[in-house]
């Protein structure tokens, strides 16, 4: 969900700027690495055993947390 949003946006601004192709690509993968920086630390806790007993439950209050199956 965060790589489309982060997409949606990188498009609109890249289509109301005349960059170089090379600028647009370089924008495109400081956004990437961006998205996979912000989300490690959570990706990380989640595969761990710092989810608690009860994951089922944790997972669905994340996904509703963050909109996930909208």
């Amino acid at each position: 969900k965060l790589e489309s949003i982060v997409g949606k946006e990188v498009e609109k601004t890249l289509k109301n700027n005349q960059l170089p192709t090379q600028g647009a690509e370089s924008i495109k993968k400081m956004t990437d690495a961006i998205i996979n920086k912000v989300l490690h630390g959570p990706t990380m806790f989640l595969k761990k055993s710092g989810m608690g007993d009860n994951k089922a439950r944790q997972v669905d209050m994340i996904r509703k947390l963050f909109k996930l199956d909208e």
